[in-house]
């Protein structure tokens, strides 16, 4: 698998506090990735760091996807999750697997789901 340049020595995001979890269920192939780091981090600033790196703006990401600038910016802001046909194009222009798209956003919204529910006490504890 290519992997860009331009990530290659990306092992954490500089808007998350230090390197992040490795991804365990990752296939083979991704997961000697610089992607396979980033399990349990917001869709959002994956994007972010990502666009930082190759020096494009949300607008221009938006221009080569088809995409709205509203939908790239709602991404960030943790408003709406990454689909499928999405993770496809952002795979096109960011050279992060649509593979790991996908997951990223999964342990993300399941991280939130959890934390929501640890919030609620279980019926036993009650």
């Amino acid at each position: 698998m290519k992997v860009p340049p331009a990530a290659s020595s990306h092992t954490s995001c500089q808007l998350h506090n230090g390197p992040i979890a490795a991804i365990a269920f990752l296939p083979a192939a991704l997961a000697s990735t610089p992607w396979a780091t980033l399990d349990g981090q917001m869709p959002g600033r994956t994007l972010i760091a990502r666009l930082e790196q190759l020096g494009i703006s949300q607008a221009e990401l938006a221009r080569r996807t088809g995409l709205s600038t509203k939908h790239d910016n709602q991404v960030v802001k943790d408003a709406i999750g990454v689909s499928a046909d999405v993770a496809l194009l952002r795979e096109r222009e960011t050279g992060i697997p649509a593979a790991a798209w996908n997951r990223l956003d999964a342990a993300w919204r399941e991280r939130q789901a959890r934390a929501r529910a640890e919030a609620y006490p279980k019926a036993a504890d009650r």
